[in-house]
């Protein structure tokens, strides 16, 4: 899926990009967007490769964007993430 779309061209571009990260990064996403398969599919494993810190957390269930109020968003889940990334930080 989306794999055509991916050219070398694109691969170096992400790559150039992610070698200009200074700092660690936190990925908080869902699993019901396509945004979560391309992320996991490039994204990921060239930080990974780039040996930079990351961090993921899950919230399964959810579509992308995290609006409080939105997609079954509760304070208390809005609340976690907030949590999440204060504690990253």
């Amino acid at each position: 899926m989306y794999s055509e779309y991916f050219t070398d061209v694109c691969r170096e571009i992400l790559q150039r990009k992610v070698r200009a990260f200074s700092c660690p990064v936190l990925i908080v996403h869902s699993d019901r967007n396509r945004v979560t398969w391309v992320n996991s599919t490039y994204l990921v494993p060239e930080i990974r490769k780039q040996e930079i810190n990351l961090e993921m957390t899950l919230y399964p269930g959810y579509g992308h964007g995290f609006v409080w109020g939105r997609q079954g968003i509760t304070t208390e889940i809005f609340e976690k993430m907030v949590d999440d990334v204060n504690r990253f930080c």
